[in-house]
């Protein structure tokens, strides 16, 4: 059954991301794609606008997130990486 509730979860997190009320911009791919989240297994990838508000909308969203539904997020697995298109 705990798989199963976590599919949920994630699931959550995902609408959550795709909300108006939380803001979060991804990206936009080229031919017109976007992209903000992936989810494999119980590991979650964003792909995100890079922008301090935009950080900080992440990261509100992530601390609501894991309050209301009582998950921790892992810090010592936790990545991050800034990549930027040179104009």
């Amino acid at each position: 059954m705990a798989p199963y509730l976590f599919i949920l979860v994630a699931d959550v997190l995902g609408h959550m991301l795709d909300d108006t009320k939380y803001n979060v911009e991804g990206l936009t791919l080229p031919k017109g794609g976007y992209v903000q989240d992936q989810t494999f297994v119980d590991d979650t990838i964003f792909y995100l606008k890079g922008t301090k508000s935009n950080m900080d909308k992440i990261w509100s969203t992530l601390d609501f997130f894991c309050f209301t539904f009582e998950v921790k997020i892992n810090w010592g697995e936790f990545i991050a990486i800034w990549a930027n298109k040179k104009k």
